[in-house]
């Protein structure tokens, strides 16, 4: 009878991960043939990455031509570029990128989570928890640097926390750690907590040498490559990354926001209880010969405390202007793999044993959840797009061959066979630096675009040019836009 219980338990977990693998591998589908942007976030990376394929620095021209903020690591956009100039122009590469990352850190929080348990139902709760978040349908197949920065990340603390070697000896894994934390951080800045996780694991080890190397290691490359770039942008690196990033407006209001809709998703819910009911549990203890043993050593204290930092740290940076729920990918991440802890310690008793099938189908009902909202989203993205692609048409029909855009969308431009400027525009307008400001609107006024691909339909905006209205309807529940014209009389 045991024996029938296990195979059926087998059974269940193992169709509930097919199931929600198939339901992101629908959303992802959607996004990698979706011909335009999904939103205002990644045609903004294909200047810069172009430009950094070509051996230049994409950090050098924030206040000159082709006008190019790039917040993002040096690494990444040097992969996107390469795939833009194998494939050119296209969004594909860069979503498959973020699709086969999220395979990569699905295997890592497993990788993770069978080193600190050894035990293959905690293990599949945790996997199954970050395939049902709302973070990962949310972004998945989404062309980002966040879920390859994560990638890169966890494969290092996977190397770290399934690391048998006993003696403090710095060997090739040690090299393999620090490159693949320094790319991390290289893909995006602010993969920092890594880092801090993978030195305080060896620490908690009593691997000094190995965390010693591990800090200097990443530090000295980082230095070496962020000076490397710093020197050759005329220190415009500096100045997007560590300037102006401070200056970047805040609102908490809006982190509440992101917050609040973090907590509207189930699988949140299901995770914080099981991590709760493994604390009250640990709290009251639990009858000896069935105690997880929870000393200084061991790694459930460097999760738990990597969760909450990881949580605060994704709810103080989605204060910033222009951001999302992305922010809590990593708190995701850490938190499936707390939610395998919580489990391997309530699983010590049987009533919660015998729930392990339903705490699998829970999971696939949140994520069901999720996948119904983001089909409803995809719905009416793909509803919009006979609207852009009369976009793509008029600036066709409009602009001269040789003419310049502005767009909020710039692959419309690139559709349309069309150069623009100013890529990633939020950056100048979102009020971090009034030079950006001053430099957008002096290149507005000075007529040079023949076409504005704007977000409001208010002329008084961008003076000297006029809106020109669309016969298709305007995009529902999705992102409006408004083409404008250079008006004859103010043409140069």
């Amino acid at each position: 009878m045991r024996r029938f219980s296990t195979r059926l338990n087998d059974q269940v977990d193992l169709g509930v991960l097919i199931a929600l693998a198939l339901l992101l591998c629908v959303i992802g589908g959607s996004r990698l043939i979706y011909p335009f942007d999904v939103g205002h976030f990644e045609a903004c990376t294909w200047t810069p990455a172009s430009l950094s394929a070509q051996g230049q620095n994409p950090y050098a021209y924030a206040t000159r031509e082709p006008f190019v903020m790039a917040p993002y690591g040096y690494f990444y956009y040097l992969v996107v570029g390469l795939g833009l100039r194998a494939f050119g122009w296209q969004f594909w590469f860069g979503r498959a990128l973020t699709v086969l990352s999220a395979a990569v850190c699905v295997v890592c929080v497993a990788s993770i989570a069978r080193a600190v348990t050894s035990d293959r139902r905690a293990v599949m709760l945790g996997g199954l928890s970050f395939l049902s978040t709302i973070t990962l349908f949310h972004w998945i197949a989404v062309h980002r640097p966040d879920l390859p920065a994560l990638a890169l990340a966890f494969a290092a603390l996977a190397l770290v926390f399934t690391e048998r070697e006993t003696r403090d000896r710095i060997g090739p894994r040690t090299l393999v750690i620090i490159a693949l934390l320094t790319l991390a951080f290289f893909f995006k800045q602010t993969t920092l907590l890594p880092i801090v996780v993978a030195i305080a694991r060896y620490l908690q080890t009593g691997k000094i040498k190995v965390a010693a190397a591990a800090m200097c290691g990443v530090a000295l490359s980082g230095a070496i490559v962020a000076a490397a770039l710093d020197l050759t942008s005329g220190g415009g690196y500096f100045w997007q990354h560590l300037t102006l990033a401070g200056r970047i407006p805040q609102s908490y209001a809006d982190a509440m926001r992101w917050l609040f809709s973090l907590c509207k998703s189930p699988s949140f819910w299901i995770a914080f209880g099981l991590i709760g009911a493994a604390m009250f549990d640990s709290a009251r203890g639990i009858p000896p010969g069935s105690r997880v043993s929870l000393s200084l050593r061991a790694p459930d204290w460097l999760v738990y405390g990597y969760l909450i930092v990881a949580f605060i740290f994704g709810f103080v940076t989605s204060a910033r202007r222009g951001a999302y729920i992305n922010y809590y990918l990593e708190a995701s991440m850490v938190g499936a793999i707390a939610v395998s802890l919580a489990w391997h310690r309530l699983a010590s008793h049987e009533k919660w044993r015998r729930l392990y099938p339903a705490m699998a189908v829970l999971m696939l009902l949140a994520g069901t959840f999720e996948f119904s909202r983001m089909a409803r989203a995809e719905s009416y993205r793909w509803r919009s797009l006979p609207y852009y692609r009369e976009v793509v048409t008029t600036l066709e029909r409009e602009v001269p061959a040789d003419g310049l855009c502005v767009s909020v969308h710039p692959e419309l431009a690139v559709a349309a066979g069309r150069k623009f400027h100013f890529g990633d525009w939020i950056q100048y307008q979102d009020g971090r630096s009034a030079e950006l400001q001053e430099v957008f609107a002096g290149a507005v006024a000075s007529k040079r675009y023949a076409a504005i691909v704007w977000l409001t339909p208010n002329v008084t905006e961008l003076p000297g040019y006029r809106l020109l209205p669309m016969k298709e309807r305007l995009p529902d529940k999705h992102y409006p836009l408004f083409v404008y014209l250079l008006d004859s009389r103010n043409a140069r």
